[in-house]
């Protein structure tokens, strides 16, 4: 079995050092009150997300994984022993990526970079350019994606594939009845747990919808924050179960797929 937790959270717009206090408060408590194995936060946890010029997003972009928001990241998951599945605004030596970043017990795992950007983030970041992947916990297989990712199937279908248990999904959704029904569908339909990590607050003409939550293979939510209070959510769940594709005595998820007629 293994303890999952999503915190949700409402950071300050731009505040890189607010927001790493405040993060590490929210881990070493969820730690202590939770005893998790896995912790998701949101998208673009530390600088906020509703940037208004490329100068802001330059001020808060952050090298993976040297910065001072990975350090505390990283310190904090070999110092308790867990993984840590955070947004972060990356920043490479020519570009600016949406990106989640992930820590485990031993230090730096791997970065994701989101895919699909949504609105105007085409403004400001490149698209993603790793493959989507898979890192390992224990036994089990976690995968990630960011946000908007959640609007294309093959994201979710993809990291199944792959041979995800579990997928991380930090966000900061501000469609109302959107990703998280989305998710309880992406779920059940590749028979895997979802960990949705969302925020809080508002940035400008943004309201964010808050609902964090945490969904089993058959699409059942077992946790789920509320739409406006900063909390931190959490699951006992055992990620094997997502190993059972079978649907009934007759229909295998994966074995029934027909690849060959997917093509266009």
């Amino acid at each position: 079995m293994l303890k999952v937790v999503a915190i949700q959270y409402n950071p300050i717009f731009l505040d890189l050092k607010a927001n790493r206090t405040k993060v590490g408060k929210l881990i070493e408590k969820a730690v202590s009150k939770k005893d998790p194995t896995l912790i998701v936060l949101p998208e673009l946890a530390f600088s906020g997300y509703n940037f208004e010029t490329l100068a802001q997003v330059k001020q808060t972009a952050e090298t993976i994984p040297t910065s001072e928001t990975c350090k505390l990241l990283e310190r904090l998951a070999t110092e308790h022993g867990i993984y840590l599945v955070a947004g972060i605004n990356e920043k490479t030596e020519e570009y600016f990526y949406n990106s989640a970043v992930v820590f485990g017990p031993r230090g730096y795992m791997m970065t994701y970079r989101k895919l699909h950007l949504y609105a105007q983030e085409k403004t400001f970041f490149s698209q993603g350019n790793l493959p989507l992947q898979t890192f390992n916990l224990a036994n089990y297989k976690v995968g990630v994606m960011v946000c908007f990712d959640w609007f294309f199937p093959e994201v979710p279908r993809t990291l199944a594939l792959l041979g995800a248990d579990i997928v991380c999904h930090p966000m900061n959704a501000v469609i109302p009845d959107g990703a998280y029904i989305g998710d309880t569908y992406h779920a059940r339909w590749n028979r895997m747990f979802v960990v949705l990590a969302n925020r809080t607050g508002e940035e400008r003409n943004l309201k964010f919808i808050g609902r964090s939550t945490i969904i089993d293979p058959t699409g059942k939510v077992l946790a789920q924050a509320s739409p406006d209070t900063e909390e931190t959510i959490s699951a006992l769940i055992d990620p094997l179960v997502a190993r059972i594709k079978e649907l009934n005595e007759y229909n295998s998820l994966f074995q029934d797929r027909r690849p060959a007629f997917y093509k266009i």
